[in-house]
């Protein structure tokens, strides 16, 4: 399987280059343009017809020569044919100055995520998207307008980071407006859950109250200081702990997660009967495999384990 490219350089852009980045929706010639964003799909000169006619001033091209003239676009973007798998209703972040895009919303797509932030207040030993200190508030703002282009009938949409509950109430602002814009699309956010530890955050986020509203949050261990470790920060088992319970308290929807690898397989047994004691309340628990990027390549040593030498885990009926 070829992973598909998600962003890239532009052959071209040509027209009105504004600087910064600007949010471009893909749609078919076919489709009446019907927001400033709106750009169309120009595959051969039949669609360059019928978008002028639909009213379109802006306009991508894949590969390809086109015969017709189009100096009355007010903006043409020329993209290599890797990215022709891009289609109607599909949403990509477009700098002119550099050509640089990157494709953010795929319509077909049944799993559209967006990274919240790349900050996060946990260092965890295979994390997949390392964190970096960096000032990205700026995501919170594209994403807030990329929600007023996505598709109504999307049936998900994740969110994730970094952790996203360091954009505190400007990223529950923005699930707020996902449950206004999108009151039916399903939202799963991974957080490490800390940050419901305080109260108030707990309490705004049930005030969301959107009907289809989890949280994915990680557990690695039974064990305290085996959590701690993994994630590399002191008392993050207390708080992720007391955060579950402070959203189950007001009957929120929650994920408990453990990535299996050796430092938690060997206590994956005692970690679910944890689970079932303690957190028999929780909507769903997932055990992950080990993502073999990012940190966990760097840790490879320590965290790879063959699974034939993991400890079987005995039926419910021993």
């Amino acid at each position: 399987m070829t992973p598909l490219p998600l962003s890239g350089t532009a052959k071209s852009v040509t027209g009105a280059v504004e600087p910064g980045r600007r949010l471009l929706r893909l749609r078919a010639a076919e489709t009446d343009a019907v927001n400033e964003a709106d750009i169309a799909l120009i595959r051969h000169d039949g669609d360059l017809a019928i978008a002028r006619v639909r009213g379109f001033t802006k306009a991508v091209l894949f590969d390809g020569s086109l015969t017709a003239d189009m100096t009355d676009f007010a903006l043409i973007a020329h993209i290599d044919q890797r990215f022709g798998y891009l289609a109607d209703g599909d949403v990509i972040a477009l700098d002119a100055e550099s050509r640089k895009f990157r494709v953010l919303y795929r319509r077909g797509s049944m799993n559209n995520t967006f990274l919240v932030t790349e900050r996060c207040n946990h260092y965890c030993l295979m994390c997949s998207q390392p964190p970096r200190k960096v000032n990205d508030g700026w995501i919170v703002d594209e994403i807030s307008d990329c929600i007023d282009l996505i598709e109504p009938t999307t049936r998900s949409i994740g969110f994730t980071g970094g952790e996203p509950l360091l954009e505190g109430h400007r990223f529950l602002s923005l699930l707020t407006k996902m449950r206004e814009r999108l009151p039916e699309t399903s939202i799963h956010v991974l957080t490490n859950g800390r940050a419901f530890a305080d109260d108030a955050i707990a309490g705004a986020w049930a005030e969301i109250r959107h009907p289809d509203l989890w949280a994915g949050i990680p557990i690695y261990a039974a064990v305290d200081h085996i959590h701690d470790y993994v994630v590399q920060a002191q008392g993050a088992f207390d708080e992720t702990v007391l955060g579950i319970l402070r959203l189950k308290d007001r009957g929120q929807r929650v994920e408990v997660r453990c990535v299996l690898h050796a430092i938690t397989a060997p206590r994956l047994k005692q970690t679910c009967e944890w689970f079932a004691r303690n957190l028999p309340f929780v909507d769903h628990v997932a055990l992950m495999g080990l993502e073999n990027t990012g940190f966990a390549l760097a840790n490879q040593e320590s965290l790879w384990i063959d699974p034939l030498s993991c400890p079987p885990i005995p039926d419910a009926g021993e």
